[in-house]
Parts: C-alpha cells; sequence; structure tokens
C-alpha cells in the first residue's frame, strides 16, 4: 500500500491509547472499520463498570492521538461494543454452597477480563478450567459452544447462574 495507508501498527494505537489516560488497560484496534486507510480504536477500561471507558476517557485519548500518530492517518476514538455473557452451571449437593458459588464467579470474572483481544474467543475448556479450579462436581449447562465476540466488542461477563 503507499504511504496514505500508513497509520501505524495496532500495537501502537493500544499503547498510544494507554499512554493517553491511567484507566485505560488496553483496547481494540480496528484497521479499516470506516473505509480504507481508516483506523477505529476502542480503549479498554477493565477498572471500570461494563469496562467501558468515560466520556472524558475517550476524550483524553482523541486529545493525546494528534501528537503521536502518523499525520496520514484517518482514525476515531469510541467506545467499545459489549457482548454480554451468561455461564450456567448445576453443580452437586454436597459442593453448592454460597463459598464455591462465589469462588466460581471470581474465577470466570477473571476469565473474561483476560480477553480483551479483536474478536476474541472464549473457549469452553478454559471455563471448565475455571470451575474446576474449585470443584469437579458440576455440570456447564451454558453456553454449549465456544462464544466469538463480535467485532469491536469485548466480553462482559453477565451472570453466573446456579441451578
Amino acid at each position: 500500500m503507499g504511504p496514505l495507508y500508513r497509520s501505524g501498527k495496532p500495537a501502537d494505537y493500544r499503547a498510544w491509547a494507554m499512554a493517553a489516560h491511567p484507566s485505560v488497560t488496553g483496547a481494540l484496534v480496528q484497521p479499516h472499520a470506516l473505509g480504507p486507510g481508516t483506523v477505529l480504536l476502542r480503549p479498554i477500561c477493565d477498572g471500570l463498570t461494563n469496562r467501558l471507558p468515560t466520556t472524558t476517557i475517550l476524550d483524553a485519548v482523541s486529545a493525546y492521538l494528534p501528537a503521536v500518530v502518523p499525520a496520514v492517518a484517518d482514525w476515531r476514538v469510541a467506545a467499545p461494543l459489549l457482548d454480554y455473557v451468561t455461564i450456567t452451571l448445576a453443580l452437586g449437593a454436597s459442593v453448592d454452597t454460597s463459598a464455591n458459588r462465589q469462588a466460581k464467579t471470581d474465577f470466570l470474572a477473571v476469565l473474561v477480563l483476560s480477553k480483551s483481544a479483536e474478536q476474541d474467543v472464549l473457549l469452553l475448556a478454559e471455563i471448565d478450567v475455571a470451575v474446576l479450579s474449585v470443584t469437579s462436581d458440576y455440570v456447564r449447562v451454558a453456553p454449549v459452544a465456544n462464544i466469538v465476540a463480535d467485532a469491536g466488542a469485548i466480553f462482559v461477563l453477565a451472570a453466573v447462574e446456579f441451578e
């Protein structure tokens, strides 16, 4: 491609987003999302509600980029879209305690937070490993297949439900 389409690598945009505001822990970078030569940058803030940046954070990233992005870049900043994940488990009677439920929920929340790449995949095997770290006496009711995040979306743990 000619110089018109050179505008930094995805890793550069992630680094620039994190340098722009301390709440930014990562970013989704979507080259050509708005047409050839464009970059759509979606900052992720793991410490905030639903991992979404506030307007102040989006403005800080937008204000920071002109100083570091190559002049030919055509970029936009927007909040990530959300892919809510609900996991349903049936626990064995002997391990169905509030402490075990909370431990499973905590491990699953960490797993979901670890997913922050473009069109990431939440594997059934990863869910099972997280649950197995607490106990093996369970049945995963849902999901029944790996989950792929939509373009521009991040996973958010909606709920861990117990039957």
